[in-house]
């Protein structure tokens, strides 16, 4: 167990940088992964990749994983995301529930454009939908 409420140098992955997804190399090397987690937001696919946008509904989940970044490196794993997620994405500091860690601080990228541009994922889990939908 983390404990209760971290510091920012948690970060909540939500899709293509999940474990067993195409860029979590960016990650995986600078990392420690922590289990499980969710965060309250809407979960929209956005083609080759999803976004998250607020919600205040208890009924919007979004599934993902939790992961500690080394301490020495926050700042270097924080730049080399931003520049992946580009202009379209805004990281913020949120609260997110960890399935061993319960409530914590970590950084999760939202997506800032036109939410009609997406396809809403009911579910709130973007790889386990994207394998339904490739099978």
């Amino acid at each position: 167990m983390v404990g209760p409420l971290l510091s920012p140098t948690c970060f909540f992955a939500y899709g293509t940088l999940r474990r067993n997804a195409p860029m979590h190399s960016l990650l995986e090397a600078d990392v420690r992964y922590l289990g499980p987690a969710s965060y309250r937001a809407r979960l929209l696919d956005l083609g080759d990749f999803p976004g998250v946008v607020a919600s205040e509904s208890a009924q919007d989940v979004v599934v993902g994983e939790l992961f500690l970044v080394r301490a020495e490196l926050v700042e270097e794993v924080l730049a080399r995301l931003d520049r992946y997620e580009g202009p379209a994405f805004v990281r913020r500091e949120v609260q997110v529930r960890g399935e061993d860690e319960g409530d914590v601080l970590a950084w999760v990228y939202h997506y800032g454009g036109d939410p009609a541009r997406g396809r809403l994922v009911a579910s709130g889990d973007w790889l386990d939908d994207a394998a339904r939908r490739l099978s």
